[in-house]
């Protein structure tokens, strides 16, 4: 499968999604610029890309690097929804307690595109189970 990305503003290519290896699932996404992190601190950061294209059932998440996650470097997974086609941010959080400087082009997340079941919600009474709540089924 191809994708059409727009460009918000990605390094000639440099800053494109790259899987490293044929048989990976998900594609390094890259720092677009440099940026130090402070301990406690929340940051979104464009990634310079978005798409155009994403079939509809399917949806993008980009997820931690597990070298980074050891750092204390996190990454929220957010859900990029089919019909999203502005730029695509990741959502950086230093859980460490050291700044970590973060270099234009270093990888700092990972790109998965899934499929997802879209159901039809509607309310209907719910089948009678037990009143004991969580956890009611185990020993």
């Amino acid at each position: 499968m191809k994708l059409q990305l727009k460009d918000f503003g990605a390094k000639d290519n440099k800053q494109l999604p790259q899987r490293q290896y044929d048989m990976d699932c998900g594609a390094d996404v890259f720092a677009p610029y440099d940026w130090n992190l402070e301990p406690g601190i929340t940051v979104t950061m464009g990634l310079g890309f978005g798409f155009d294209d994403l079939p509809n059932g399917t949806f993008a998440l980009i997820l931690p690097r597990s070298n980074l996650a050891m750092k204390g470097i996190h990454v929220s997974p957010c859900p990029i929804d089919a019909g999203y086609t502005k730029e695509v941010h990741a959502v950086l959080t230093n859980m460490g307690h050291d700044s970590f400087y973060i270099k234009e082009g270093e990888r700092i997340g990972q790109l998965f595109i899934a499929c997802c079941l879209v159901p039809a919600f509607q309310w209907e009474p719910l089948k009678k189970r037990g009143d004991n709540g969580l956890g009611s089924t185990g020993k």
